[in-house]
């Protein structure tokens, strides 16, 4: 089957005809590319049947089960409506593998989407420009919902948003409404069994203490057959979003799904009739990847106009117990972990949602990420926090956020930390002394509950930080506010994606931000340390605290 990739998402072909692939692509922005060439072979092992637009660089190619075509070359286009993309489809013979030709012979005539498609013969893909998600930025005023009867999760709030109107017009049906399909991202069940006993890995909820070297794998949910049971009786045809490489858990789950037990056996089936959110997380100890699986699933409660405080969330993993457990258990009504479910349990709305990956959080070319301000608000007033509609420029709040080591999770028994800063005391006494005015402080959040995090971070104005997971919070900043970001010399494995994760959410809050990455390698110090000189810190403070209070007292 081929597939054509844009921006990290992936859509199957929609409809073909003899001359003519038409492909409707998710994108974020605008694609005009006007590709011609032909496809000649090179060694690299990929996946069967895949054609491809590179992530960021617009680059097309054609892959199937052993071999990579070279990337065809290409061109902007002139034409914003359609990307019309010209493919000479080799015929037999032009490679001297005889077995590289047959993959290539299987991959064009064979594949049930491309049928009439002939070796040897140009084609033209169109690429549909229909835009997806929020190429037009939405108009929001950065409003401080104080309301805690939170009307955005009720039946008559009308939702006016592209994000989530995209998800309804990709609306898929099958099984007698059974099965709801949105965007091929997540999925709706209306009375769907699990039997917990159909599956294998770590039970969950344990101190890390007693599971410290757990493999990672053994925590994730292993489904086997019947795991999941819903009265369908035909197979399901649905295709979920891989994210770049990454196919996720979904298609697993679905391939588990099989018929319901015998009405005797049925009978003795608990039924819950509560909403219910079944989510395997990744990163589960880590605020970053846990804010955004917390953030896709408020937005599936304002999508399905159901109020979270009725709403259960079902650990469908293994992982202990974490100290981001307390969040979701706060924010929504029950919690619970698909291992400690003794018996079948029938659910009359479950929702299976879609990767922490395709949270809008994690979006970098959206200009507005959808329902921010509700979020921000629906946290602090779970929390009992009110929400600050902007800084506080007579008596300004600096927060100083330390890393130190910890144990977070089973894999790192030493609980080791990287970017972590050295001088804390002398760079926190430089400041203080530097900037009489203002009040600092300084806090370890591992060392705090949730509670105490968030009321610490709504009523500061300016964090200073090395770059790590706990900047998340700085979503809880009163909008105006400002974040500094400290960066050791060379980051391990660091992409440039990870450089701007922080950068990119101050966007939409909107916050002021500014960066320093060290480049003095004499600064690096061993055990993951490094020496942060005071005077770059006064400057940089100096500068945001005239961006964030520029007709205040400072």
């Amino acid at each position: 089957m081929f597939i054509l990739k844009f921006n990290n998402e992936i859509q199957h072909v929609q409809k073909h005809t003899k001359d003519t692939i038409i492909v409707n692509i998710p994108l974020i922005g605008k694609i005009e590319y006007n590709v011609k060439g032909r496809m000649s072979s090179a060694t690299n092992s990929v996946s069967r049947g895949e054609m491809r637009i590179e992530e960021n660089t617009g680059i097309l190619s054609l892959r199937n089960n052993s071999e990579k075509l070279r990337p065809l070359p290409i061109r902007s286009s002139t034409n914003e409506e359609l990307v019309e993309t010209t493919i000479d489809i080799p015929g037999r013979g032009i490679y001297p593998n005889k077995d590289v030709n047959t993959d290539v012979a299987r991959m064009v005539s064979r594949t049930s989407n491309l049928n009439g498609i002939n070796l040897g013969v140009t084609r033209i893909v169109k690429i549909g420009a229909t835009p997806s998600y929020d190429i037009i930025p939405n108009t929001y005023n950065h409003t401080v919902h104080k309301d805690k009867s939170f009307y955005f999760f009720k039946e008559n709030f009308t939702i006016n948003d592209q994000f989530l109107n995209y998800w309804l017009r990709r609306k898929t049906i099958q099984c007698n409404g059974k099965f709801q399909g949105f965007a091929n991202m997540f999925v709706r069940w209306m009375n769907i069994t699990i039997d917990s006993s159909k599956s294998r890995g770590a039970y969950g909820g344990e101190k890390i203490s007693q599971v410290l070297r757990q493999r990672e794998y053994s925590e994730m949910l292993n489904p086997k057959k019947g795991f999941f049971q819903t009265d369908c009786k035909y197979r399901l045809k649905y295709t979920f979003t891989r994210y770049m490489n990454m196919r996720g858990h979904l298609p697993n789950w679905l391939n588990v799904v099989s018929l319901p037990y015998s009405l005797k056996r049925q009978a003795e089936i608990q039924t819950i009739s509560n909403f219910t959110i079944a989510i395997q997380r990744y990163e589960y100890a880590n605020v970053y990847h846990s804010m955004n699986d917390i953030f896709n699933v408020f937005l599936l409660h304002i999508f399905f106009h159901k109020d979270p405080k009725d709403s259960i969330i079902l650990f469908a993993d293994g992982h202990p117990k974490g100290h981001i457990d307390p969040l979701w258990e706060t924010l929504f009504g029950r919690v619970i972990r698909v291992r400690h479910l003794k018996q079948p349990v029938k659910f009359r709305e479950m929702v299976w949602p879609m990767l922490e990956k395709f949270s809008p959080l994690n979006l970098f070319d959206l200009k507005q990420v959808s329902y921010i301000d509700h979020f921000r608000s629906f946290v602090l007033n779970k929390y009992g926090i009110t929400p600050r509609s902007a800084p506080n420029c007579d008596n300004t709040n600096v927060l100083f956020i330390w890393r130190h080591d910890y144990l977070s999770h089973p894999r790192n028994p030493k609980g080791k930390l990287a970017r972590k800063i050295i001088n804390e005391n002398e760079l926190f006494n430089a400041t203080k002394k530097s900037f009489p005015d203002i009040r600092f402080k300084a806090a370890d959040l591992a060392l705090m509950s949730m509670t105490e995090q968030l009321k610490l971070i709504s009523e500061t104005d300016i964090i200073i930080a090395m770059h790590g997971a706990g900047l998340m919070l700085e979503l809880f900043l009163p909008p105006k506010g400002g974040l500094i970001e400290l960066l050791p010399r060379n980051p391990k494995n660091f992409s440039k994606k990870q450089y701007d994760l922080f950068k990119n959410i101050t966007r939409h809050i909107p916050l002021h931000y500014l960066q320093w990455q060290n480049k003095d390698r004499r600064n690096e110090v061993s055990d993951g340390y490094t020496y942060i000189p005071t005077k770059i810190v006064e400057s940089l403070l100096k500068t945001l605290i005239g961006q964030v209070c520029s007709g205040g007292k400072h």
